[in-house]
């Protein structure tokens, strides 16, 4: 069986290494230092809101991401629209949204040089 090389290789094993012994849960880790600082104060906020998610609110988000509305979700988990509200409030939903937008921006245009 051959050597596997490149990039994503090296970070991955690096990367899993350094999650271990921070006690981290998710990690990006890219050849731009420049962005790798700055995703890992993301990371480590949005680590920090996903720890005090329910498993109601984690639903919620779960079809937040996949695209749907309060409405939508309110229909896939049968429950009202002002629960759907509350409950991706609870989980943190405005500041996950903007977190994803800015990943967003960063990948999309490489801003981060």
């Amino acid at each position: 069986m051959g050597e596997s090389t490149g990039d994503a290789y090296t970070f991955s094993g690096r990367t899993l290494d350094a999650m271990k012994k921070q006690k981290r849960t998710i990690a990006i880790k890219t050849a731009n230092e420049k962005l790798n600082a700055e995703l890992d104060t993301e990371l480590a906020l949005l680590e920090e809101i996903m720890f005090k998610w329910t498993v109601n609110s984690a639903e919620v988000l779960y079809w937040k991401l996949l695209g749907l509305n309060e409405y939508g979700v309110s229909q896939q988990l049968k429950i009202s629209q002002p629960a759907i509200n509350h409950r991706k409030k609870h989980a943190g939903w405005n500041g996950i949204e903007i977190l994803l937008e800015r990943f967003e921006q960063l990948m999309g245009k490489g801003e981060v040089e």
